[in-house]
């Protein structure tokens, strides 16, 4: 089963990463069939630092299968800044 708590502490590196850059990684949901994270702008955020949304999915996608391998057939749904609800 996947939780939101271990979700937080597979993706905490990403989450670190991107807080360095003003962004805030939140995980809003998580089960055996979606995960979805929000990525959030602080007002320090650094809009050329954020990768491509393809890309962070990804980035996301290898760190969960990595350390849940129950996720691997999990659905992730990325929220951007800029997109609003864009699942990938």
């Amino acid at each position: 089963m996947v939780r939101i708590t271990d979700v937080e502490q597979a993706l905490a590196p990403v989450t670190d990463t991107l807080a360095s850059d003003g962004y805030a990684l939140v995980v809003t949901a998580a089960d055996d069939s979606v995960v979805r994270t929000d990525i959030r702008a602080t007002a320090d955020a650094c809009e050329e630092c954020l990768v491509p949304q393809e890309v962070l999915t990804s980035i996301v996608r290898h760190k969960l299968t990595e350390a849940l391998p129950a996720s691997h057939d999990s659905r992730i749904d990325l929220t951007y800044p800029t997109t609003g609800d864009a699942p990938v």
